[in-house]
Parts: C-alpha cells; sequence; structure tokens
C-alpha cells in the first residue's frame, strides 16, 4: 500500500451509493501544474461529518492524503486539509475545536473555546457581515449579534434586546425596562403607559392591564 499527498479539485455524489468521490491529482514535482490526474476517488470521512473541498484558487487549495490499492479500491482519500484556512487555525488556543466551510472565505464557522468556555457560531450575511450566536460559559450569558443589534440573556435570567438605533428593551426580575420612543396602536403624541393598581400577586394574571394616560411621560 503506497500514501501520496493529493491536490484536491471539484467533486460529485456517487449516482448509486450516494457518497461523495473527489477530484484528485498527485504533484510529480514541487510544482503543482505538473500532476498525474487520478479523476475522481472515493473519499473516507469521520462519521456524521461530510465535507465537499472547494478547488483550487490564487488564495490556495485543499490537499489530502490518498492511499493506493486501499481494500480493492485503486485510490482512496482518508484526510485533506485546505491552505486557505490559516486564519482561523491561528486563532486556536489549546483544547479549542473549530468546524468551518470550506471554501476561501471560510464563511461559517462554529468555533469551540476550551478555556473561555464558549460555542460560537458565525457567519456572514448578504452584504459580507458578520451573524454571530455566543453561548458563553465563563461570562454566563448567551448573545446574538447581527447588523448592530444584539440580543442578550445574563447570568441572572435578565433579557435585554437592543437595536442598531438605539432603541431597547430589558426584561428585569419583575420590570420592563424601555428605551426609546413607544408607537401603540391608538395612542396620540404626549400620551405613555402607566400601571394601573394591582389586583392579585404582583405580576400575575390579576394585575390591572397598562392604559394609555394623556399627559404621562412626553
Amino acid at each position: 500500500m503506497q500514501a501520496d499527498i493529493v491536490l484536491l479539485g471539484a467533486s460529485s455524489l456517487d449516482e448509486e451509493t450516494g457518497a461523495v468521490r473527489w477530484q484528485a491529482n498527485v504533484p510529480i514535482h514541487d510544482d503543482t501544474e505538473d500532476i498525474e490526474n487520478l479523476g475522481e476517488i472515493d473519499a473516507v470521512q469521520a462519521l456524521g461529518v461530510a465535507s465537499r473541498p472547494y478547488p483550487k484558487d490564487e488564495a490556495g487549495f485543499a490537499e489530502g492524503i490518498l492511499l493506493r490499492g486501499c481494500g480493492g479500491r485503486s485510490a482512496v482519500c482518508i484526510a485533506a486539509r485546505d491552505t486557505r484556512t490559516a486564519r482561523i487555525v491561528g486563532n486556536l488556543e489549546p483544547g479549542d475545536t473549530a468546524v468551518h466551510s470550506t471554501g476561501p472565505n471560510q464563511a461559517a464557522q462554529l468555533l469551540l473555546k476550551e478555556r473561555k468556555k464558549q460555542a460560537v457560531l458565525l457567519s456572514k450575511d448578504s452584504r459580507d457581515n458578520a451573524m454571530v450566536l455566543v453561548l458563553d460559559g465563563k461570562n454566563d450569558k448567551i448573545q446574538i449579534a447581527a447588523r448592530g443589534a444584539i440580543f442578550e440573556i445574563n447570568a441572572s435570567g435578565d433579557v435585554s434586546i437592543a437595536s442598531s438605533g438605539g432603541a431597547a428593551i430589558l426584561l428585569q426580575g419583575q420590570d420592563i425596562h424601555i428605551l426609546g420612543t413607544l408607537h401603540l396602536p391608538g395612542m396620540t403624541p404626549g400620551m405613555a403607559l402607566m400601571q394601573g393598581p394591582l389586583i392579585g400577586s404582583p405580576g400575575g394574571a390579576g394585575a390591572a392591564p397598562m392604559t394609555a394616560v394623556k399627559g404621562v411621560g412626553k
């Protein structure tokens, strides 16, 4: 059995088995343009993980370890990496793990941070801006952030929502704090909400509803 380092290109799915097959080329010398074309070969990956390599471009390429004459097959790829992922790997600390898309932009990522006790899910929107979900065990909070807005649950179970324009809502214990101009159907300028006297347990079903009152607030 012989092992080679191969350059990986386009991929396809086997029509009969549905298995992923990768285009593989073996560099003859150090020059990656001088190659032996092996065509499409089988790829063996970890259970529960499936990926398809991104074709070579000016930023780099995917490469793999190939075994020739393995299990009655002419060649099988058993491992792979992409030279364009150095930015992600360089940000990892000891004990961290990253799962990411294999295109040149790594546009979708899951980072599992050991020291920070964080699971971070990242992607990019249509304008290439980051969208982030953070489960932060070190700081005891959960955050969702995108386009300047943020949603957060803190260690006390308080919930805050803030828009990119500065409006915000904070749910803290039995209190609701609102920052910004409030607009409700039927309200006219100069009216605000006032809590009526409580009937029953505080915050319970018997509490009086909020009603619009002239001259309260702005």
